[in-house]
This record gives C-alpha cells, sequence and structure tokens, in this order.
C-alpha cells in the first residue's frame, strides 16, 4: 500500500492505503538493518509491498500488521499509481520508448529504435 502517515515513537508505525482506498495500520517490529525496509524510506507518497501479510489485532484494539522480517518487505520510492501505470505498461509487452509504437526488430511505427 501506498505509507500516507509515518509516527515514529517506540518502533516504526505507517499508515497505509491499498488500490481499493483500504486504510490500515503497519507496525514494523524490526531489529536489524535491512536494505529492504530502511527507516529513511518510510515517508508518505511511497509505496510498501509486504509479502504474506497476516492481520494482527494491536492492543490498542486497532488491527493491521505487524512486520517482523525485514526480508519480506520492500519500500519502493515511488507513489502506489504510478507503480500500478509501470505495471500496466510493462505487462502490455515491448513498445517503443521514442513512440510507444508496438516493437519488432525495429520499432514498425517511428523506424528509430532496435530491439
Amino acid at each position: 500500500g501506498e505509507i500516507t502517515d509515518v509516527v515514529m515513537f517506540h518502533r516504526p508505525r505507517m499508515t497505509l492505503r491499498d488500490l481499493e482506498g483500504s486504510v490500515f495500520p503497519l507496525h514494523a517490529h524490526i531489529t536489524d538493518c535491512s536494505a529492504t525496509l530502511r527507516l529513511l524510506d518510510m515517508v508518505p507518497g511511497y509505496t510498501l509491498a509486504v509479502m504474506c501479510a497476516e492481520r494482527h489485532d494491536f492492543m490498542d484494539y486497532t488491527v493491521g500488521i505487524r512486520q517482523e522480517k525485514t526480508d519480506t518487505a520492500y519500500i519502493f520510492r515511488a507513489s502506489l499509481a504510478s507503480l500500478v501505470v509501470e505495471i500496466e505498461r510493462v505487462a502490455a509487452g515491448f513498445r517503443c520508448f521514442q513512440c510507444g509504437g508496438k516493437a519488432g526488430m525495429r520499432c514498425p511505427k517511428c523506424g528509430l529504435v532496435c530491439y
């Protein structure tokens, strides 16, 4: 989900918004340094991907995700909307970066780019 708020108290707590617009908290219970879940990357507007996320009932009566492993989470330095656009572009197949035409050995639309 896209990070909408970050609170650093005892542990990092992020509020995330998913593609459907649902908002939920994620508490990061991390003890080791990681290249994929860095405190400096916990910025509103960036996107956090969590593999194998599990629901957790917190002691403050909120429901969210408790993330303990740094190797199953990754922060993308991009918004969720821009990641969705990029995924759709990649899934559409090879295209010319110059004009967007369908790629072959040479771009059939502009003839500029060879693949």
